[in-house]
C-alpha cells in the first residue's frame, strides 16, 4: 500500500484525493489501537506533510509496541537513513530529525483540511 507522489495533476483530481485521505484518517480509531493499515495511512500522510511529497514509507514491520517503516525518498527511491515509528497504542509518530506527533491522527486531519481549503476543495 505504498503511494509514491511525484507528479503534477489537475486540481479536481487532487481534491478527490484529499477527500479520500480525509476519510481514511477520520476512520482511524486510536482508542482500539493502531493496526497495520492505519499505521501505513498515518505514516504516509506524515511523510508527505513533513518529509517530502516525493517518496513512500514502504511496508510496516511489527516491532511489538510500534510499527517500523523504512522510507524511501525522491524519484530514485533512495532509502533514508532512519526508520519511522508509529506507536500501536497512541498512534504517535516519531522520525529522527523531523517533528514527533503525539496526536498524529488529529494533527494530520487538521493538516489535510488546511491543504484542502488552500486548494479550494469543498
Amino acid at each position: 500500500m505504498g503511494l509514491i507522489g511525484c507528479a503534477t495533476i489537475e486540481n479536481k483530481i487532487v481534491c478527490r484525493q484529499h477527500e479520500m485521505l480525509l476519510k481514511q484518517i477520520e476512520d482511524i480509531n486510536i482508542n482500539d489501537g493502531v493496526d497495520r493499515q492505519e499505521a501505513t495511512i498515518l505514516a504516509q500522510q506524515y511523510f508527505v506533510n513533513y518529509v517530502s511529497g516525493c517518496g513512500a514509507v514502504g511496508e510496516p514491520i511489527d516491532k511489538g509496541d510500534y510499527w517500523e517503516f523504512y522510507p524511501v525518498i525522491g524519484y530514485a527511491a533512495r532509502k533514508m537513513d532512519n526508520q519511522m515509528h508509529v506507536d500501536k497504542k497512541s498512534g504517535a509518530i516519531s522520525f529522527k530529525d523531523y517533528p514527533t506527533l503525539s496526536d498524529s491522527r488529529n494533527m494530520l486531519l487538521d493538516k489535510q483540511r488546511e491543504l484542502s481549503n488552500n486548494l479550494g476543495c469543498k
